[in-house]
C-alpha cells in the first residue's frame, strides 16, 4: 500500500513544539489507520575533540528531547491515549505495538548508530512510532481491529514538544532544526471504523498496594530498572480479583512470556523495564482476556515507589459514546448508524469485552444500514438525536423468543435475549464485569422500547 506524507512538523532551536491539527490527518475510504510513523531528521555538532557513536542510553537520552500528546477530539474531549510521553516510553510502546525495532535506531550509516565525527556536524534520520490501536500479538480477532478510521482520523490531535538542544553528552548538541515527516500506518478494512484507543498512564506509588485503572489491560510494567536489574523479590498482581501470579520475582513471572514461541524478543522490552504483565502474546485469545482493575502488590516491599507504567482499553461512557458518533457523522455530514465490530464480522464476544470493541459507521449508501442494531444518528454534530435502533426483523424474534422462555418459566434465559442484542450497541455495556455491576441505559432503552 502506498506511503504518503502527511505534514512536516519543524521544530526550530531551544525549547519549541509543534502540532499535528484537528483534520490534517485524511486517510482514504477503506483504510484503517493503526499508527502515526514519525520520520525524525536533524543534524548534531559534535565539538568534543573525539568521534563519537551514541551508546544505547545515550539514544535513549535523545529520544527524551522529545515528549507527545495525543487527543481523540479537541484538547482530548473523548479521549487522551498519551499524554506528556517522553519518547524513549515511545520507543518502547511502539516495541510492544508492532514488535519491530524502530528504522534507523541500530543503523550505522544514516541513523544513530553512525559515527560523529569531531568539528564537524552529522545529519542523523531515525523512525519513531506512534500506536493507534496496532496489537501485533491480538489474536482471536481479525488482524486488523483497533485503529482508526477516515472519520475519527480527522478528530486526531498530535502535539510534539523538544525541551532543549542538548542531551547529556558533553561536546555534543542538535544543530538546526529537527524535521518530523508525518507518515499514516494503514491496513485495509471495510467500512469507516471508530475506536477506543488503548490508553498509556503511569502511577508511582509509595504504599505496597498499586491501585491501576479499570478497562482491558495490555501490559502492565514497573519503571525503576530493566527486568534483570530489579530489586523486587516478591509481587502479585490481580485483575478484578483474578490472581495473574501470586508472590513472585519478576525473573519467575517472565518466564511463560520467555517461553512462547511465537513471542520475539523485540516484543518483550525486558532490556527497558521490568515487564509484569502482556496480554498481547499470541497464547491468549481475546475472548479469553480478564477485564477489570489491576493491582499490584508488594508482598516484600522492597521498592520504596513503585513506579507502574499501564496500557490498556478504557471504558468509555454512553455520553462520551454518543458525542464521539455524533462528531463522527458530522465529518461525514449524513446520518450514520454505528454497529458493533463484533455483529458486523460475527466475532463472539463475552459482554465484559464489548465496550472495547470497534464500531463501524454506516450511512444509507452501505448495504449494512438498518439490517444491525447500533446507534442511529439522524442530525450529524448532534448526539441528542441519537437514538438505539434494532431492526424490526430481529425485534420480532426477539419478542418471540422472550415470550417463549417466559412461558416456560425461564425468566433469567428471556432476560439474557435483551441483553444479548443491546450488548451489541455501542455504549452500551459500561461495566467490565458486564452487565452484572451498575446499570446500562441502552439495555433499559432496549427493554422498554423492543
Amino acid at each position: 500500500m502506498a506511503m504518503r506524507k502527511t505534514k512536516v512538523l519543524t521544530l526550530t532551536a531551544g525549547a519549541t513544539n509543534q502540532k499535528l491539527e484537528r483534520g490534517d490527518l485524511e486517510i482514504d475510504k477503506g483504510k484503517l489507520l493503526v499508527g502515526l510513523r514519525l520520520m525524525v531528521s536533524l543534524s548534531l555538532a559534535n565539538s568534543s575533540g573525539g568521534s563519537i557513536t551514541l551508546s544505547d542510553a545515550q539514544r535513549q537520552a535523545l529520544f527524551d528531547l522529545l515528549s507527545f500528546d495525543l487527543n481523540v477530539g479537541d484538547s482530548g474531549k473523548y479521549q487522551k491515549p498519551f499524554i506528556s510521553v517522553l519518547g524513549s516510553r515511545l520507543h518502547r510502546q511502539a516495541r510492544k505495538a508492532f514488535w519491530t525495532e524502530l528504522e534507523g535506531y541500530t543503523d550505522s550509516s544514516t541513523g544513530l548508530a553512525r559515527a560523529l565525527p569531531n568539528s564537524a556536524t552529522t545529519a542523523v534520520q531515525f523512525d519513531l512510532l506512534i500506536p493507534l490501536g496496532a496489537q501485533a500479538g491480538l489474536v482471536g480477532v481479525p488482524k486488523a481491529f483497533w485503529g482508526v478510521g477516515r472519520s475519527q482520523a480527522k478528530l486526531i490531535e498530535l502535539l510534539v514538544r523538544k525541551s532543549a538542544d542538548s542531551f547529556g553528552v558533553s561536546g555534543l548538541v542538535i544543530s538546526g532544526n529537527v524535521n518530523i515527516d508525518v507518515v499514516p500506518v494503514e491496513r485495509s478494512v471495510k467500512g469507516d471504523r471508530v475506536s477506543v484507543l488503548p490508553v498509556y498512564e503511569e502511577k508511582d506509588e509509595a504504599d505496597k498496594t498499586t491501585v491501576g485503572p479499570e478497562g482491558l489491560h495490555l501490559d502492565v510494567c514497573e519503571r525503576t530498572a530493566v527486568h534483570a536489574s530489579s530489586a523486587s523479590t516478591s509481587l502479585t498482581l490481580s485483575i478484578d480479583g483474578e490472581t495473574m501470579f501470586e508472590q513472585m520475582r519478576p525473573s519467575e513471572t517472565v518466564r511463560e512470556l520467555l517461553d512462547s514461541p511465537d513471542l520475539p524478543s523485540i516484543a518483550l522490552p525486558t532490556d527497558r523495564e521490568t515487564v509484569l504483565y502482556l496480554a498481547t502474546n499470541r497464547e491468549t485469545p481475546f475472548d479469553k482476556l480478564p477485564t477489570g482493575r489491576v493491582i499490584v502488590f508488594q508482598n516484600a516491599k522492597d521498592l520504596a515507589t513503585f513506579k507502574a507504567g499501564f496500557t490498556y482499553v478504557p471504558i468509555l461512557e454512553t455520553s462520551a459514546v454518543k458525542a464521539l458518533i455524533a462528531e463522527c457523522a458530522a465529518q461525514r455530514k449524513k446520518p450514520v448508524l454505528a454497529v458493533s465490530l463484533a455483529a458486523v464480522e460475527g466475532i463472539k464476544v463475552p459482554k465484559r469485552l464489548m465496550p472495547f470493541v470497534p464500531f463501524v459507521l454506516f450511512d444509507k449508501d452501505d448495504a449494512e444500514f438498518g439490517r444491525l442494531p447500533g446507534l442511529l444518528c439522524t442530525k450529524p454534530g448532534d448526539a441528542n438525536s441519537i437514538e438505539e435502533f434494532v431492526p424490526p426483523e430481529l425485534a420480532t424474534s426477539m419478542a418471540r423468543a422472550r415470550a417463549d422462555f417466559s412461558a416456560r418459566g425461564l425468566g433469567a434465559a428471556a432476560e439474557n435475549v435483551t441483553e444479548q442484542v443491546a450488548a451489541l450497541i455501542p455504549g452500551a455495556v459500561q461495566s467490565a464485569r458486564g452487565f452484572a455491576r451498575g446499570g446500562s441505559d441502552i439495555l433499559a432503552k432496549v427493554k422498554a422500547r423492543y
